[in-house]
């Protein structure tokens, strides 16, 4: 009698765990679409003029923090926009740090204060759109999100 033969082996089944994380490309997504549906306008803009300010439009400091005042065109659309073909905003700085450069085109979610002046909220609401998967605008346009608590305050 022959001895008995053990099976040949099996590939080793693949892995039933999931990768639950999402990609970088997603998690910016997301964070976009975060960003539009609780700010009052969205848009990628191009930096046409930049300067810095102190508090209220004064001289600006040389320690501390200043404004970046940015005049911007409006190339596409997000959200908010209306007929507006441009607007400026302002984003807080350390003094030491110089405004983005002319050129820049940027992904905004911006809100609007009380007297009509544009500020991002917080740090990344004014992303390079180099930065921005290349579906990100289709998918904005197409999927908008809902909109959602608002960030931008009283």
């Amino acid at each position: 009698m022959a001895p008995p033969v053990a099976p040949a082996p099996q590939p080793e089944a693949a892995s039933q765990d999931t990768d639950t994380e999402p990609s970088e490309e997603e998690a910016l997504l997301e964070l976009v679409r975060g960003n539009v549906a609780t700010t009052d306008l969205s848009a990628v803009v191009e930096i046409k003029a930049a300067r810095v300010e102190g508090p209220n439009g004064a001289p600006p400091a040389t320690t501390g923090y200043v404004n970046h005042v940015y005049e911007v065109e409006i190339l596409t659309p997000i959200f908010g926009c209306g007929a507006r073909k441009s607007f400026t905003f302002s984003q807080m700085a350390e003094a030491d740090i110089r405004p983005m450069e002319i050129g820049t085109v940027l992904f905004v979610s911006v809100c609007r204060d009380g007297e009509g002046r544009y500020h991002p909220p917080d740090v990344g609401y004014a992303i390079p759109r180099s930065e921005l998967p290349a579906s990100a605008l289709t998918e904005l346009k197409s999927k908008p999100s809902p909109k959602g608590a608002s960030a931008c305050g009283e």
